[in-house]
């Protein structure tokens, strides 16, 4: 088994010449490209002796060859074939290794022309120290639909909610490696608007350099989208139905002539859900007549997101392009909630109900503004970069909601009826300047250094009005309206140097970021004010077990910044049984972390990556407090910087061809935490154990014909007071191409047993709380994509030069 993966690998060595002593020995070898292990057929192949004969030949057309009545002794076997770099190494050929099968692995070259690219085909998945490099240029990938259903392929990513978690945690998100400072469903909104057939490459940093930003959190996922394109006019329409239902439209198009592209792009989502959930709540102090609540909740969902987009790129020479793009994603959200609430004693006997309709519109627009200038120069990974982005975010929510209280006997108790609306006024606003130099010092040294400025506004307004039953008019509700104005200043500089050396490699970082944040509350009366500066280093150590097998060690000092919205001090009663309020105090969490990473990877669809993670957080914030409010005559839930955690993970990312026509990819993480906390009145679930994992069968039934079989499942979680059930789902689909492969359909079935509902419990110290959400997840969907194009002029051939080749 070992032997065929090797040959099927390749990476030959010697082909002897002459030596002392003779001997009828044969020279066999496997030659292959070392990016997807795949024979290259006839290279040429020479062995150059001591006294300088030189032997050569031509390996066959399965990358073969073999040389008989070879002499053994020291030779120079060099290697050489079009499209990829030299090879040579000095080798003794001895009756020792008569019947070694020698394996040579030659690197491709990347020729930059203007216009054109020529590079060696990427494997799936790319690691590297604290990270790996998802190549979606994949026939198992599918890369019809946006760039949420492209991140559910990653090994490791759920898009399965709101947030992009990777390995059960929440990860950033970037695009061209800027940072979108969006979270939840605004970010969902933003990324459904990027289709998947611009997306080239998602580079995964589960532990990043100090070249990143130091803010913590689950990862970070830098999204790396189409940049070079060929002279002529190219484009993509496709289209997806759903019977949920639900639709997603999108049309990409490309004119490149000589130094200009200009890219345009349009993409329609709508979609409809629906969840049923039933809540259990038992109420441990309080009114004992409201001891007791069994709620049953409809809660309909409607979402539309339309995303134009015009993007230019101009390459000034072959060495540098500049990129100027933007982006205006509208959205359009409903998120009505039907609600009834029975209400029992302590003793289990009914003491009444309310019913209580709810009404969310959420609108928005975001645009975003982007200017980034690349030069590359004639020393090899010379690079310098400048750009920026400028992004404007409305968002208008509406909310709307009613409660009625009823006697056991259905009499309406109008004294307790409450009628309720609100409207909110959000404005984010964020600015970034950026510039990134990398300086070779040699052929095995570079030093890479930056800085960064970048500066955030957000302005909430929340007005909340109480109906009066008695005057039939809206009143102001002080106590319940409030606004935040908040800015936020990020300075920051960072040097990193690596140095190569044969199989051994490391790089060391140092990163410093000030902050200022300001932040002015009109609930509190007060401002509140954060200025504070900090190193973070980050260090990265890679040793070369073989061609094919590395392990990689870093680390890497980390800053997890509180969001904006839990700084609100805004208090929200949307939930009758638990309200909430944000923390102006909260200050940032700080964490080290430690990965260890074996790769393997002995072909291009076969690999295999295991990562052990250690992570220390000191003074977390995400620890929530519940206590009463005689001002609210109510429970509310806040956060403070109360806990520390530590938590070691396992994860193990597979692939594996296990025959010409089944491919398998799949990913499977445990993990362990610990947490103590100085907060002594609250009650929280400690951590146990948590599994998560996924599998994605590829079946190729023809060239043109590919089966898909995948599911995902993830474990009971335990989150301080809360504890969510297990999820998981099976899918399945089938993939058709037509008029050569222009034309792709998809057809699709989701939760195919009708697995994945939602469940959790709450235990506070006030309350417990039980809820289970049914959501309609098994439906249909129908896909189809279709490439259209034309070559209008063959670039130029030129004459290469240094300058214009990219040696790896």
């Amino acid at each position: 088994m070992k032997q065929s993966f090797l040959v099927a690998i390749g990476m030959l060595i010697p082909i002897l010449g002459f030596a002392q002593q003779v001997s009828n020995i044969s020279f066999k070898a496997v030659i292959a490209d070392s990016n997807n292990r795949q024979p290259l057929p006839y290279a040429i192949v020479s062995l150059k002796s001591a006294q300088g004969k030189t032997v050569s030949q031509q390996a066959d057309e399965n990358g073969r060859i073999v040389i008989g009545s070879i002499f053994t002794g020291p030779y120079t076997l060099g290697v050489s074939m079009m499209g990829y770099l030299a090879y040579s190494k000095d080798v003794h050929l001895s009756s020792g290794n008569i019947d070694t099968v020698w394996q040579i692995l030659l690197q491709p070259k990347s020729v930059r022309l203007e216009q054109m690219t020529v590079s060696g085909r990427k494997n799936l998945i790319e690691s590297f120290g604290g990270g790996f490099q998802f190549n979606p240029d994949d026939k198992s990938i599918n890369k019809t639909g946006t760039a949420v259903d492209l991140l559910a392929q990653v090994p490791g990513v759920s898009a399965e909610s709101d947030d992009i978690k990777l390995k059960g945690n929440t990860a950033r998100i970037m695009v061209n490696g800027k940072l979108l400072n969006l979270s939840g469903q605004e970010l969902q909104n933003y990324l459904k608007g990027i289709s998947a057939e611009r997306i080239v490459a998602i580079t995964v940093n589960t532990n990043p350099s100090a070249k990143y930003d130091a803010l913590t959190g689950g990862g970070l996922i830098d999204i790396k989208l189409k940049n070079k394109y060929s002279q002529g006019f190219f484009g993509t329409i496709a289209s997806k139905y759903e019977t949920l239902p639900g639709t997603w439209n999108g049309l990409n198009i490309d004119y490149t002539k000589n130094k200009f592209t200009y890219s345009f792009g349009l993409t329609y989502l709508y979609r409809k859900d629906l969840y049923l959930r039933n809540n259990y709540i038992q109420n441990k102090q309080g009114n004992p007549e409201n001891a007791v609540n069994i709620q049953r909740a409809q809660m309909p969902q409607k979402q539309e997101v339309l995303n134009p987009r015009i993007e230019i790129n101009y390459a000034i020479d072959s060495t540098s392009y500049l990129n100027v793009a933007a982006n205006f994603p509208l959205f359009h959200n409903r998120f009505p909630t039907i609600l009834r609430s029975d209400n029992l004693d302590r003793q289990g006997k009914p003491s009444g109900y309310f019913l209580q309709d709810e009404k969310v519109n959420y609108n928005g627009n975001y645009y975003t503004y982007n200017l980034n200038y690349t030069r590359n120069f004639k020393q090899k990974d010379e690079q310098f970069c400048l750009g920026g982005f400028y992004t404007k975010t409305r968002f208008n929510p509406f909310n709307y909601f009613s409660r009625s209280y009823f006697s056991p006997d259905q009499e309406p108790d109008f004294g307790r009826s409450l009628l309720q609306q609100s409207n909110a006024n959000r404005i984010y606003k964020s600015s970034q300047v950026q510039t990134d130099y990398t300086l070779p010092l040699g052929a095995e040294r570079k030093l890479a250094f930056g800085l960064k400025a970048s500066y955030s506004v957000i302005d909430n307004d929340n007005s909340v009005d109480l109906f009066d039953f008695a005057t039939t008019e809206f009143n102001r509700a002080p106590l319940l309206s409030g606004s935040l104005k908040y800015r936020e200043n990020i300075s920051a500089a960072y040097a990193l140097y690596t140095q190569h050396f044969k199989k051994l490699s490391y790089s060391l970082g140092l990163r410093y970021e000030y902050s200022t944040v300001r932040i002015n509350s009109s609930t509190t009366k007060q401002a509140h004010r954060q200025d504070y500066g900090n190193l973070f280093p980050n260090a990265t150590l890679s040793y070369k077990l073989s061609d094919f097998q590395s392990i990689d060690f870093s680390y890497a000092r980390k800053i997890d910044r509180p969001p904006y919205d839990l700084l609100d001090p805004f208090v929200n009663i949307s939930d009758p049984n638990n309200y909430q309020t944000g923390n102006p105090f909260l200050k940032p969490a700080y964490s080290n972390k430690l990965e260890l990473q074996y790769t393997n990877q002995w072909t291009s669809a076969n690999s295999i990556i295991l990562t052990l993670a250690y992570n220390q957080t000191k003074d977390s914030y995400i620890y929530p407090i519940t206590t009463y409010s005689p001002v609210y005559n109510h429970v509310i839930t806040t956060n403070t910087n109360a806990t520390d955690m530590k938590n070691l993970a396992l994860s193990v990312i597979y692939s594996h061809k296990i025959t010409s026509w089944w491919q398998l990819n799949s990913y499977i993480g445990l993990s362990n935490g610990y947490l103590s906390t100085d907060s002594l009145n609250n009650i929280y679930y400690k951590p146990k154990p948590y599994f998560s994992g996924s599998l994605r069968n590829t079946f190729t039934l023809s060239p043109q014909t590919l089966f898909r079989l995948t599911g995902f499942y993830n474990s009971n979680s335990y989150e301080f007071q809360a504890k969510r059930r297990g999820i998981g789902s099976v899918n399945a689909g089938i993939q058709q191409s037509l008029f050569g492969k222009r034309l792709t359909m998809n057809l699709d079935i989701y939760d195919v047993f009708k697995t994945k509902n939602y469940g959790y419990t709450i235990n506070s110290a006030y309350y417990e709380q039980y809820a289970y959400t049914q959501i309609k997840s098994r439906y249909f969907s129908i896909a189809l994509s279709y490439s259209f194009g034309k070559t209008l002029a063959k670039p130029e051939v030129k004459k290469l030069s240094n300058e214009r080749i990219d040696q790896q």
